[in-house]
C-alpha cells in the first residue's frame, strides 16, 4: 500500500509523453473539454474497453477511484451492489445514450448491469457526486452514462470476436478453455443518409457454484442491439435504437444454510428509443422517447414472476447566449408500472413523474467559471421535491497541454422510494418520503504533458433514509429513518506516461459514521501498467481491497472478511494476422484465496483468450 501511494503522489517527474485532452458530456450534459468541467469525471474510452474486453463491466468499473461493485468476483449470475463513494444501488443513476434506465420491479428500482455486453459499448463516463438537479432521482453518489457504438465513416465495418476461458475457484487445475465462451458479431454500415450499427453476443459458462459447494450453476447471456442514426447535411438529425438483453443463471440457497440448490432465474429487457434533434442558430432542441419492458422469472421452492414497463419522454433546450454563457433547460415525464405474481398473490403498481430543470454555465472572472442548476420533481404519490447544484471552479491554463484546476461542488439529491417500498401489501408504506442527500466536495487536478494527478475530499449527509423495520411480532415494513447519516472520504488518482509506458493508480478511503457497513472496504487501491512495444501491448493490474464486514445468513452474526489483493496480467497483439487481433488475460495470477461475500465461491486463477477479426 505504501509503495502504491508513493508512486501515486511523488513520481510525475519521471514520465514524458503527451496526454490527450478528452471530451466529456456528463458534467453539464453538453460537450466540452474535460479541463473545462468543474467535477471529477472518469472516462473509459473505446481503446481502454478494447484492452479490457475479457473483463465484465463490473470488473472494469472496480478499477477506478471511489467505485466498489461487490459481487464482481463471484458467480457471473450473482447480484451486484454499486457502492460508489460508500453509497448503494439506489444512489446511482445509470443512463444509456443519455436516457435513464432502471427496473421498477426491483426492490431498489435500479438497473441491472449484468444485462449489458461490452460488444456494443463505445465509452463509459462516470460523474461522481450529487447530480439530481440535472438528472433526477437516484443521481446521488454517481451517474454512469454508457454510450453505445456509432458508425463514424462510410465504410462497411464487420467485426467477429470469440473468447474462450476457464472459470475456476482457488486451487483448481486449469484443464479446459471451454468452461466459459463468448461469441459476438458487430456490423456498421451506411445506407444512403442513415448510419446503421448492430451487434449480437452470446456468453455461456458451465459456471462455478454460487455458494461454496460442488454443484455448478450454469450461466447464459444474449444481447442484440440495433441503432439507426441520420447523416443529413442539415440542422435536423435523429437516431433510433432497439435492444433485447437476456440473462439466465442458476443460483443456490443461503437460508437456513448455505447449500447447493436447483434454483434458477431468467431476466429479459427490451427497449426502444427515438431521439430527434433540431439546431436553430444559438439553440439546440433535443428530445428522447424511450419505452422499456422487463420480465424476471425465478424458479425455486418459492417461484415468483416480476414484470415492469417504463415510458419516458424528455425535451431539452440548449441556448448559447455567448461564448461564456450557456443555458440548459428541460422537461421530463415518466410513466412507471410494475407487478409481481407468486403462488399466493398478484399485485400491480403504477405512478408518474414530471420534472422540470434549469442549468446555467457562466464565466464570472478570467479564470473562474460557475455552474448552477436547479430541478423541481413532481411525483403523483409524494408530491414535489427540489434539488440544486452550486459548482464554481478555478482554471489556470499554462499551455495547450497543461493546467491546474481547483473546484468546489455542493449539491442536493433525492432518491424516490421504489414502487415495492411504497405499494407492497406486505411491507409497503404509502407515507414514505424521498431520501435526501447533500454532498460537498473540494477537488484539485493538475495535468501536464506527462501526467495527470487529482485529489478530492468529499462529505455526504443523508436524511430520511428508507429502511426495513422489523416489529416485535416479526411483521415489518419500510420506514423513513429519522437519524442523520454522514459519509466522508478521500480519492487520489494519477496517470503518468513514460515513452511507451502508461501507469494508472488510484486510492480511495471511505468513512461511514455510525452506520452498519457490510461488504464495503474503507480502503481500496488500484495499480495498472500498460507497456507497448513493437506490435504488442502488455497490461498488469493490481486491485487491493481492504477489510470488510459481512453477515453470516445462517447465524446472523457479523464476520470480518480479511483484505486481499488480486494481480492480473494480459497482452494484446493488435495485428496478429492482417486485421485480426489476439489477446490473452490471466486473472488472479497468484491464485489468491479470499472472500468477497461470506459463504460464496470466489474466482481463482483463470485464463481467457480472445480472437478478434475486423473486415
Amino acid at each position: 500500500m505504501k509503495k502504491i501511494l508513493y508512486l501515486l503522489i511523488f513520481s510525475p517527474a519521471l514520465f514524458s509523453q503527451q496526454m490527450l485532452d478528452e471530451v466529456v458530456v456528463s458534467d453539464t450534459r453538453t460537450k466540452k473539454s474535460i479541463k473545462k468541467t468543474g467535477r471529477n469525471v472518469i472516462i473509459i474510452n473505446q481503446k481502454e474497453i478494447e484492452l479490457k474486453k475479457e473483463y465484465s463491466i463490473a470488473q472494469i468499473l472496480n478499477q477506478y477511484a471511489g467505485i466498489h461493485i461487490s459481487g464482481a468476483q463471484l458467480h457471473p449470475g450473482q447480484n451486484l451492489t454499486y457502492s460508489i463513494r460508500g453509497g448503494n444501488n439506489r444512489q446511482v443513476q445509470i443512463r444509456i445514450d443519455d436516457v435513464v434506465v432502471f427496473d421498477p420491479s426491483l426492490i431498489e428500482s435500479e438497473f441491472d448491469l449484468r444485462m449489458l455486453s461490452l460488444v456494443n459499448i463505445e465509452s463509459i463516463e462516470i460523474i461522481k457526486g450529487a447530480s439530481s438537479s440535472l438528472y433526477g432521482s437516484g443521481a446521488s453518489t454517481a451517474v454512469i452514462n454508457i454510450k453505445t457504438r456509432d458508425k463514424k465513416d462510410d465504410k462497411l465495418s464487420l467485426n467477429f470476436n470469440s473468447q474462450w476461458g476457464t472459470q475456476n475457484i482457488q486451487n483448481e487445475k486449469i484443464n479446459s478453455f471451454g468452461e466459459v465462451d463468448q461469441q459476438s458479431f458487430y456490423i456498421g454500415s451506411k445506407l444512403k443518409n442513415v448510419n446503421l450499427t448492430s451487434s449480437f453476443s452470446k456468453v455461456r459458462s458451465d459456471g462455478i457454484s454460487s455458494v461454496i459447494g460442488n454443484e455448478k450453476d450454469k450461466f447464459l447471456k444474449e444481447n442484440f442491439n440495433l441503432k439507426l442514426k441520420s447523416d443529413y447535411n442539415s440542422n435536423y438529425s435523429w437516431k433510433a435504437f432497439f435492444s433485447n438483453d437476456f440473462v439466465s443463471s442458476g443460483y443456490d440457497s443461503t437460508f437456513p444454510t448455505y447449500s447447493d440448490a436447483d434454483n434458477s432465474f431468467s431476466s429479459r429487457n427490451q427497449s426502444f428509443g427515438f431521439n430527434p434533434e433540431l439546431k436553430i442558430k444559438k439553440s439546440n432542441f433535443k428530445s428522447n422517447f424511450h419505452w422499456s419492458t422487463t420480465e424476471r422469472i425465478f424458479s425455486s421452492d418459492f417461484p415468483i414472476n416480476y414484470d415492469s414497463e417504463v415510458f419516458s419522454s424528455e425535451l431539452t433546450w440548449e441556448f448559447y447566449l455567448s461564448e461564456n454563457i450557456f443555458f440548459l433547460s428541460g422537461l421530463l415525464f415518466q410513466n412507471i408500472k410494475s407487478s409481481f405474481e407468486d403462488d399466493f398473490s398478484k399485485e400491480g403498481y403504477s405512478n408518474e413523474n414530471l420534472d422540470i430543470f434549469l442549468s446555467i454555465n457562466s464565466k464570472i472572472l478570467k479564470n473562474i467559471d460557475i455552474h448552477l442548476s436547479a430541478r423541481n420533481s413532481n411525483n403523483n404519490e409524494f408530491g414535489s421535491f427540489k434539488t440544486y447544484t452550486i459548482n464554481p471552479f478555478y482554471l489556470k491554463t499554462f499551455n495547450d497541454d497543461s493546467y491546474l484546476k481547483i473546484y468546489f461542488n455542493h449539491g442536493t439529491s433525492f432518491i424516490a422510494p421504489s414502487q415495492y417500498k411504497l405499494f407492497s401489501s406486505l411491507y409497503g408504506n404509502i407515507e414514505l418520503s424521498p431520501e435526501r442527500n447533500q454532498t460537498s466536495e473540494i477537488g484539485l487536478e493538475f495535468k501536464s504533458m506527462t501526467s495527470r494527478v487529482s485529489a478530492i475530499i468529499f462529505q455526504r449527509n443523508e436524511e430520511n433514509v428508507v429502511e426495513f423495520f422489523l416489529y416485535p411480532d416479526f411483521s415489518g415494513r419500510y420506514v423513513n429513518n429519522s437519524d442523520k447519516l454522514k459519509t466522508n472520504g478521500v480519492e487520489l488518482e494519477a496517470t503518468y506516461f513514460f515513452n511507451n509506458l502508461k501507469i494508472n493508480s488510484n486510492y480511495t478511503f471511505i468513512n461511514k459514521i455510525s452506520q452498519e457497513i457490510l461488504r464495503l472496504p474503507n480502503k481500496k487501491a488500484n495499480f495498472n501498467l500498460e507497456y507497448s512495444f513493437k506490435k504488442i501491448t502488455l497490461t498488469t493490474n493490481y486491485n487491493y481491497i481492504g477489510t470488510r464486514d459481512d453477515r453470516n445468513l445462517e447465524t446472523f452474526e457479523i464476520n470480518e472478511l480479511p483484505s486481499y489483493g488480486l494481480l492480473d496480467f494480459g497482452f494484446l497483439i493488435p495485428n496478429f494476422v492482417k486485421d485480426s487481433s489476439l489477446s490473452f488475460l490471466i486473472t488472479n495470477i497468484l491464485d489468491k484465496e479470499y472472500f468477497e461475500y461470506f459463504g460464496y465461491s470466489t474466482l481463482g486463477r483463470n485464463i481467457k483468450i480472445s480472437l478478434n477479426l475486423n473486415l
